[in-house]
């Protein structure tokens, strides 16, 4: 029995992937005749943040561990942080799926209770870069704190947040 040439070889590949391909359009027909389930939206919690204490005319600072993923600061309610920065700020500049340019500068500040990651997205990039490494910082009016990653808290920093080196 002689083995057979290239054209029966490519002639019964190309039978296999249109049989796949056969398959793949009926698949996609069959899910195209299920019925569309009209999902719910998700409950959320309302997280519940205490406005920062006045003692003595000073205002006092949420310790890290304590944010909720969630919170914000609005005009009633400011979230107000300081800690050591951990790592001189890096920043970062590129270009999005959509063709968009970004920029954005990360700090991680560690207040002893924990860390928190926030980012200074567009314009506000650039004032992060004046601070090092061992500064001590406070920030004002940290917009979100959005999530976290490894062992700390990830924020964006907002448009309306005052920063300042205490040290």
């Amino acid at each position: 029995m002689s083995s057979p040439t290239w054209e029966e070889e490519i002639e019964a590949r190309l039978d296999t992937l249109l049989s796949e391909i056969k398959v793949t359009q009926q698949m996609i027909g069959n899910c195209m005749e299920m019925p569309v389930v009209q999902m719910q939206p998700k409950k959320e919690t309302p997280v519940t943040q205490a406005p920062p204490k006045q003692q003595d005319g000073k205002t006092e600072y949420s310790p890290i561990n304590t944010l909720q993923v969630g919170e914000q600061s609005s005009k009633q309610s400011k979230i107000i942080i300081k800690g050591t920065l951990e790592f001189n700020p890096n920043h970062r500049e590129g270009t999005r799926r959509d063709g968009t340019e970004y920029e954005v500068t990360d700090i991680v500040l560690n207040d002893g209770t924990g860390k928190i990651q926030v980012s200074f997205w567009g314009d506000k990039a650039q004032e992060p870069l004046e601070y090092q490494k061992g500064d001590l910082v406070l920030i004002e009016n940290l917009y979100q704190v959005t999530g976290t990653y490894g062992d700390k808290l990830q924020a964006n920093a907002g448009k309306y947040y005052k920063m300042c080196k205490l040290n």
